[in-house]
């Protein structure tokens, strides 16, 4: 399973960041795993939304093998905390 993780800023009337994690399965059917507003744009609010994500949805053996972010260094950083 792939998992894709995008994080939009700013672009609703109360601008808190958006976390979108999207998963996609190896029969190409995509879902949306889940979703987070963020208290900011840190790397420790990616971590956290991150963290809840694997305690709710992945169990221990089923870590996934890619994660897809566009080049934003938080989301970089945040993954590398997590899932090292």
């Amino acid at each position: 399973m792939v998992f894709l993780i995008d994080s939009t800023y700013k672009t609703n009337r109360y601008r808190p960041p958006l976390l979108d994690i999207v998963g996609v399965t190896p029969t190409r059917v995509t879902f949306s795993a889940t979703f987070a507003y963020l208290e900011g744009e840190r790397v420790n609010n990616v971590v956290w939304a991150l963290e809840r994500f694997q305690d709710i949805f992945l169990r221990c053996d089923a870590i996934p093998q890619v994660i897809v972010t566009d080049r934003n260094s938080t989301l970089m950083n945040a993954v590398k905390i997590v899932s090292p």
